[in-house]
């Protein structure tokens, strides 16, 4: 139950990754490129490399204080995505209620 506290605490008031960390990524050899713009929500990245030898895009997105809210891609028209703040937050929290039900 720890851990579950503690996993809710981090998506709540930690970044888990800003924009300047994204940098150290372009020293990986698969990557090949980060383009930063603004958009109503914060930063947005696009993030380009190679995954089995496919160039793949991902879209990092950031609030205004940084904090990473989500990462996606799209493959064949779905957007797949790997990360979302709010969804983790969402579900995390209904382990521990339920959790604490039990």
């Amino acid at each position: 139950m720890n851990n579950i506290f503690n996993k809710i605490y981090d998506l709540t008031y930690l970044p888990l990754l800003t924009p300047s960390n994204l940098i150290e990524s372009l020293k990986v050899d698969n990557f090949i490129s980060i383009n930063y713009s603004k958009n109503e929500i914060g930063i947005i990245a696009d993030v380009r490399c190679f995954v089995d030898k496919k160039e793949i895009s991902f879209i990092y997105q950031f609030d205004q204080k940084d904090f990473l809210i989500s990462i996606h891609y799209i493959e064949d028209g779905e957007i797949e995505y790997l990360f979302n703040r709010n969804l983790e937050l969402k579900n995390l929290r209904k382990e521990y209620i339920k959790s604490k039900v039990l």
